[in-house]
């Protein structure tokens, strides 16, 4: 795990804006930049075309907002995107490790150990932790946390966790995705799995905490996780 500063960051100038990096790009002309989930939050872009589409509905739109068919839409195209990122992930792995594509939880337990090494965060200076107290509610305010993921690691939890729902689907019987349509809920518009039973598991949610335990040195109880994800 990586702990930088903000200033620490060395940064690069890309189409005109100024992004910053934890590896450095490997500039291929032939891959759609736009098309790149990875390349978009700036990690590592391999040599192959995964054939990534465009996203049908205007991301900058808030999720929550989206309309019942702009929802279902968004749905279909991560679902038909799922195992192109999910391949795109391990190759982006094996740079480094060697770890063989496989739908089972032995094999995230796997990618879980090595993405614990590659979580970086910047830490938040006093001035925006007192700005982030004086706007939180008094019950919350010794909860905050007083550092951030940086744009490589969010973007790893959404497509680890992508991979963490395929999994699910074949391990777990049963198990589907779905578009959660609870308006109260954290996970309202996104996709997330299903049991037979009805219960939810927000794989983005799960996988957030278990980046957060990761960084405050807590137990991540990932077989605890997993016996409870099967019950």
């Amino acid at each position: 795990m990586f702990f930088k500063k903000k200033e620490e960051f060395k940064e690069e100038k890309i189409e005109g804006d100024f992004v910053t990096f934890k590896v450095s790009i490997n500039e291929n002309p032939s891959i759609n930049r736009q098309q790149d989930p990875l390349y978009n939050k700036h990690l590592y872009t391999i040599e192959k075309d995964y054939g990534f589409k465009p996203t049908p509905v205007d991301e900058s739109k808030p999720i929550e907002q989206y309309t019942k068919k702009e929802a279902e839409l968004m749905f279909e195209w991560y679902l038909d995107d799922l195992p192109k990122r999910t391949e795109y992930l391990f190759d982006y792995i094996n740079r480094t490790e060697s770890i063989e594509l496989k739908y089972d939880f032995e094999t995230f337990k796997k990618v879980m150990k090595w993405f614990e090494n590659n979580i970086t965060v910047t830490y938040k200076s006093e001035k925006e932790m007192d700005i982030e107290r004086n706007l939180a509610p008094e019950i919350a305010r010794g909860h905050i946390p007083n550092y951030e993921f940086t744009e490589d690691t969010l973007l790893l939890i959404v497509v680890i966790g992508g991979y963490l729902g395929q999994v699910m689907i074949q391990e777990i019987l049963n198990t589907k995705w779905i578009i959660d349509k609870y308006k109260k809920s954290p996970t309202y518009n996104r996709a997330v799995i299903i049991k037979e039973s009805g219960f939810k598991l927000p794989i983005t949610t799960i996988m957030e905490n278990f980046s957060r335990c990761i960084v405050e040195g807590i137990d991540v109880g990932i077989d605890e996780a997993i016996e409870s994800w099967c019950l």
